[in-house]
Order: structure tokens, then C-alpha cells, then sequence
């Protein structure tokens, strides 16, 4: 059960903006409440109707949620306290009048108490002795860690009310942690480059007739196993390739009496490429890798056209 109550505070003092906001929520999980605070901040100048600087700061918090990532964990919370985030973002945005708007982001966000679903291994050599099998400590809950992300966003848009219209985005970006019990590790969010062009052409004949498509590349994120160096467990990390999308949108609108019909027919992953989602390592009896670099697994190649008929009353 989640409650809370929030309050903002808007000054516009000549070309500056400034708010000021602050939340107060309460989570009530496993019998317990958790209460948080969360300040913000942002503040903004315009010293022309094309530039304009903006600078923020924030925190947030969320219960502690099942680190591996299947469908409908995210929404169970762990009775394991809160995790926490400091977030602060430092940008400018300049509006090119019938051309486009151009947009460049830093950002760096500090995270601490998150779960790290590669550390399952850290245990106290007391709590070893009484380990069930390796990586499972039965005395010292859920493994903890603090991890940092510090990137940079480009990003250009060109309005939809232009015969050429879209937007594209790249982002530099990245992460590293460290365990509360001293492992340094690459989480899972280390994606260093992410890159969408999202693109349409309005036909001036036929009137309503549309072309758009979308390019999506991903850089490859972390994914982990755990062998022996030695008598000591450790994690062993290794790089995913990267992935590329692609998407094509075909669409004819037209107008009734009785109202706007619209039929589309859109091709989802037009390369039919698959995505990499983990590693395949040759391993021992006790599920520890044994050589290395491992197999990458890929998922199904999912890819299907749609044709779909749209009426606007």
C-alpha cells in the first residue's frame, strides 16, 4: 500500500523560472512503514526567445523489488527497506524557428541500497558455513549496493506540423557500482550508446497519405555469471552485442461526413534481427563457469506486420 502527498512552488522572476517541490510517501510493505522525503528543485533561464539553460536537482525512493527482471516483478515489493536515488541534470535547448529544436543533456544520478542480481554470492565467512550452496546467505538477507550513472543526451526535433517531421536522440551514458561488501561491478544499466531516429513524410497528393519509420541501435548491456578464482567465488562479467530495430509505418487518412477514417499498415522489426538477453557458459555440476568468453543467447526473432483500420467520430 503506497500513500503520500506532494506540493510545488512555481517564481518567475523576469527571464528565470524557478520550482520548488517536495513529496512525502509512505509505503507500507511486509507489516512496516516506510516514510520518505523527496526535495526538488529546477531552474531555468531564458535570456532569448530561442535559448534556454535549465539546471535540476532530486531525489527519490522506491521499496526494494525482486532484482530479476521477469514480467510483473517490478510491481512486488520486498519487505528490505527503501532504495534511494540523487538525481541532478544540467541542460540547454535552442528553438531553430521552422527548422527544429535542438536539446543537449548532462545528467548524473547516485543509487543507493539497490539489489544487484549478480552478488548473490557475498557472504560473511561465519554465514558461509551454513550456506545451503554457493551464493545463497542465510543469515545476511539481500545482498546491497550503491552504483553512479553520468551521461550525456543530444537531442534534435522537428515539429509533426511539417511536411518533414521527427526526431532523433543519442545518448552517452555510463555506470558502475560497488557492494556493500567491497565488489566493484558494471551493472546491468551500463548501456554506453542508445541511438532513435524516428522520421515521416507527409505527401502534399493525395492529401493524407504518410511514409514513417523509426531506426533503434543498442549498445550492448552487462550480463553475469559466477566462477572460481581459485577457492573464491567471484562474479565473472561479460559484454552483450548490441541491437538494431527497425520499424516502417505506411498510413491514408481521409475524411467523412460522419467522421476521419485512418488505415495503416506498420512492419514491426523489419530486419527481423534478434535481441541478446544473456550468456550460454559452459559450466560445472555446481553451476559455475568453467570456460570462458561464454555463448551469447539471443531471443526469437519477433517480427509481424499489422494492418489497422482507425474511425474518428
Amino acid at each position: 500500500s503506497l500513500g503520500g502527498a506532494f506540493a510545488e512552488l512555481s517564481w518567475r522572476p523576469g527571464a528565470w523560472t524557478v520550482d520548488a517541490g517536495a513529496r512525502l510517501d509512505v509505503w507500507l510493505t511486509g507489516g512496516e512503514a516506510e516514510v520518505a522525503g523527496e526535495p526538488r528543485l529546477a531552474v531555468a533561464w531564458q535570456p532569448s526567445e530561442a535559448l534556454s539553460l535549465h539546471a535540476a536537482v532530486g531525489m527519490g525512493h522506491q521499496p526494494a523489488t525482486l532484482p530479476t527482471p521477469a514480467p510483473g516483478t517490478a510491481d512486488l515489493s520486498l519487505d528490505a527497506g527503501l532504495q534511494r536515488a540523487y538525481n541532478a541534470e544540467l541542460g540547454a535547448a535552442l528553438e531553430l524557428e521552422g527548422i527544429a529544436r535542438v536539446e543537449a543533456t548532462t545528467f548524473y544520478g547516485r543509487y543507493q541500497d539497490i539489489i544487484p542480481v549478480n552478488l548473490f554470492f557475498e557472504c560473511d565467512e561465519d554465514d558461509e558455513e551454513d550456506s545451503p550452496g554457493p551464493g545463497i546467505c542465510p543469515d545476511q538477507g539481500l545482498p546491497r549496493a550503491d552504483a553512479d550513472a553520468l551521461g550525456l543526451e543530444l537531442f534534435v526535433k522537428r515539429s509533426v506540423q511539417e511536411r518533414v517531421s521527427g526526431w532523433i536522440s543519442y545518448t552517452l551514458a555510463k555506470a558502475w557500482a560497488r557492494s556493500r561488501a567491497g565488489t566493484r561491478y558494471t551493472p546491468q544499466f551500463d548501456v554506453r550508446h542508445v541511438f532513435n531516429l524516428v522520421a515521416q513524410y507527409r505527401f502534399a497528393k493525395p492529401e493524407g497519405l504518410e511514409i514513417g519509420g523509426r531506426l533503434l541501435y543498442r549498445a550492448g548491456f552487462v550480463a553475469y555469471a559466477t566462477t572460481l578464482q581459485g577457492l573464491e567465488l567471484v562474479p565473472y562479467e561479460q559484454r552483450l552485442p548490441g541491437f538494431f530495430r527497425a520499424d516502417i509505418r505506411i498510413s491514408y487518412a481521409w475524411q467523412k461526413d460522419w467522421g476521419r477514417l485512418r488505415l495503416a499498415l506498420e512492419w514491426f522489426n523489419l530486419t527481423a534481427a534478434r535481441e541478446p538477453f544473456g550468456l550460454d557458459c559452459e559450466t560445472n555440476d555446481l553451476g559455475l563457469v568453467t570456460e570462458t568468453p561464454c555463448d551469447v543467447s539471443y531471443g526469437p526473432r519477433i517480427f509481424f506486420p499489422n494492418l489497422g483500420l482507425r474511425a474518428t467520430f
